[in-house]
């Protein structure tokens, strides 16, 4: 009788042990998820983008149960002025007699003087600018201009800082939440 009950109680506390690692995985892809939510509103605020645009520039690589860490990852790409093929245009951009006028930042208008839109052969279409040098064929070079390096947009300490402090709050409430739903869904 006794070994029975010693049996039963080693599986309670067995069940128990993965419904708190269960747990954690959760609460830790949860405050991720929120976190980069967050982060990205706090962009919003400031620079003048869409946010379908900046869901495509980072990822979360969720926590598991052999790697309990989260990582938000941010690609290096620049944001151009034009998406998908010119379809989508960014930060209002507008070729003016002057250059090439765009709102970067919420209310501030910005203009690159001698800057052009032009569409590539290939369908690229971007904002455009010349180098003043030559190539081969004595044709002037031009490079095209980015609007945005996203990862810039975290660099001040402030940003990160805030990011990390609010990443903590949420995990330690999430965690509790998701320890609660554990132990009710134990009995």
């Amino acid at each position: 009788m006794a070994r029975i009950i010693k049996k039963e109680l080693m599986k309670v506390f067995r069940n128990i042990g993965k419904d708190v690692d269960r747990a954690k995985i959760i609460a830790l892809n949860r405050a991720a998820k929120t976190a980069l939510t967050r982060t990205m509103r706090f962009m919003r605020e400031k620079y003048n983008i869409k946010a379908s645009i900046l869901k495509r520039l980072f990822t979360i690589m969720k926590a598991t149960k052999n790697s309990p860490v989260v990582l938000i990852h941010g690609f290096k790409q620049p944001i151009a002025f034009f998406m998908d093929q010119g379809s989508t245009r960014l930060f209002s951009v507008r070729q003016t007699k002057k250059g090439v006028s765009f709102t970067r930042k919420r209310g501030q208008r910005e203009r690159i003087d001698s800057a052009f839109i032009a569409t590539m052969r290939s369908g690229h279409v971007g904002v455009f600018t010349r180098t003043g040098e030559y190539n081969d064929q004595g044709e002037e070079k031009i490079k095209q201009l980015f609007a945005l390096d996203p990862a810039k947009l975290l660099v001040p300490e402030s940003t990160n800082t805030e990011v990390i402090n609010y990443m903590n709050t949420i995990f330690r409430t999430r965690l509790r939440l998701e320890f609660e739903r554990a132990l009710e869904h134990g009995k």
